[in-house]
């Protein structure tokens, strides 16, 4: 993984379930984010939903998926701190 070159990651529609290139992709980061440990201070993890639905719906969707993707790191060995 290019740590300059962060990708998307995708989820299954109106779900917080990782399609299974974003699995891979998660876990390759993780494997860099532990080989480049000097070089990160911290990661930020925001979420994002599309356009269909109510905005306050939605709002909870990105925040569920942001915690997805913070969960998939912290298991794949990349501290929550």
């Amino acid at each position: 993984v290019d740590l300059s070159e962060l990708a998307d990651v995708n989820f299954e529609t109106d779900s917080t379930r990782l399609v299974p290139s974003s699995q891979r992709y998660l876990k390759r980061l993780a494997r860099a984010l532990a080989d480049n440990r000097h070089l990160f201070d911290k990661l930020q993890v925001v979420g994002h939903a599309d356009q269909r639905g109510p905005e306050s719906y939605n709002q909870k969707l990105s925040e569920r998926r942001a915690l997805s993707i913070t969960n998939s790191l912290v298991m794949a060995g990349v501290s929550k701190s």
